[in-house]
């Protein structure tokens, strides 16, 4: 019978200004602009580019996903205001009264403060972080950042420049770190659990023991960076660069995103496995100590000139994977996907491949002798002689 009413509840929502829980309400928008006292509103993801809400009460409400860039907010109440995920660029805060607000990825790039603005001080520094001036090139380099043990926890940190900075054990899980520069600083023990880094500068830093399970390396400059011992289960590193890496004793798990990830000349020492998490996949020139490699997706990986002899890849994705020049003499593949790969060059000597896939694959100049192959499709396949082969089934 209650379903009888929804049509009407929507009708009434609609009617009523009211909307669902992810929008706000828009009486509590035209009571803002009639009044600018509007405690405890429902603002949530309203755009308010550019409008003068000068001494505004905002105490209590709720501006989250809002856009208030160049918002004129100056001696504004906003005490208790929930602010997450709001874009407050280039907004004018002076006098502003932020006690207690949640400033959590709140973007802060070109926001005016002064003296008299009431804020937390870890906001007001990570304020003064993403402000800091361009440095002049012409003249001396600044002073490096140190930031140790700090918690910035859910902060907007965007593009910020934290060249060289000293960031041990800083507490950064849940941050926004999307395109910023951190080349040679150090992260040791850090934490950054969710926090986003796509597109971000990280060569040359030291990530030695850092938290980094469930965060996001997408398209991200890795390159010379040190992540030994790191914890990178349930990662998205695709597209992003190793080029150089060390990752001894990383953890690896299932889940992690490889997908055209870049690891040549990676090194990783003393690699081992558990139930559930890899550790550690070998690449270019790597040395590693356990060799098995199961259960693990690598599409589209860059593998090329890796050393991968005696490895043992069991229910793999390897497909379209670069394994061009790779010396996988003596390694075995069982129920492994490697439709589309690029096996070129590849040492195959004394590898066993069963129930393999090598649709499409390409061999030419692959060394297979003393190749055992059981049960290995062949759909499309660039042989060894530069010959294709029609589908046939290598019982």
């Amino acid at each position: 019978m209650m379903l009888r009413f929804l049509p009407l509840l929507t009708l009434c929502s609609f009617l009523c200004g009211v909307y669902p829980a992810f929008g706000y309400n828009r009486n509590h928008l035209t009571q803002l602009n009639e009044t600018r006292d509007c405690r405890g509103c429902n603002l949530e993801g309203v755009e308010l580019r550019d409008r003068y809400l000068q001494s505004a009460d905002l105490r209590d409400v709720n501006l989250s996903n809002a856009d208030l860039r160049g918002t004129d907010l100056r001696n504004a109440i906003l005490r208790n205001a929930n602010l997450q995920n709001t874009d407050l660029r280039h907004a004018d805060l002076r006098g502003a009264d932020l006690r207690n607000a949640n400033l959590d990825r709140v973007d802060l790039r070109g926001v005016k403060l002064d003296r008299h603005t009431l804020i937390a001080p870890k906001w007001l520094e990570v304020w003064e972080v993403v402000n800091r001036p361009i440095p002049d090139p012409s003249a001396p380099p600044p002073q490096p950042l140190n930031l140790n043990s700090r918690d910035f926890r859910n902060a907007n940190l965007r593009g910020a420049d934290l060249t060289n900075a000293e960031l041990t054990s800083i507490n950064l899980a849940g941050a926004d770190l999307q395109g910023a520069r951190l080349t040679n600083s150090s992260l040791r023990l850090a934490r950054l659990s969710q926090a986003n880094l796509a597109l971000a500068d990280i060569q040359n830093t030291d990530l030695t023991r850092t938290s980094l399970q469930q965060s996001s390396f997408f398209a991200s400059d890795l390159r010379n960076a040190n992540l030994s011992r790191a914890n990178l289960t349930s990662t998205n590193l695709t597209n992003s660069l190793f080029t150089g890496a060390t990752l001894d004793s990383v953890r690896f798990s299932p889940n992690t995103a490889f997908r055209r990830a870049n690891f040549n000349e990676t090194t990783i020492l003393d690699s081992n496995l558990n139930t559930d998490d890899l550790i550690v996949t070998p690449f270019r020139e790597s040395r590693v100590n356990n060799p098995a490699l199961p259960s693990i997706s690598l599409e589209g990986v860059n593998l090329s000139e890796a050393d991968l002899s005696e490895r043992q890849f069991i229910n793999a994705n390897l497909r379209h994977a670069n394994l061009r020049r790779s010396n996988l003499t003596n390694a075995y593949f069982e129920n492994t996907d490697l439709t589309g790969a690029d096996l070129q060059s590849a040492n195959l000597r004394g590898a066993v491949l069963r129930n393999v896939i090598l649709d499409g694959a390409n061999l030419r100049d692959a060394d297979l002798s003393e190749t055992g192959l059981i049960n290995v499709t062949f759909c499309g396949t660039t042989l060894p002689d530069g010959n294709i082969e029609r589908c046939r089934n290598q019982p």
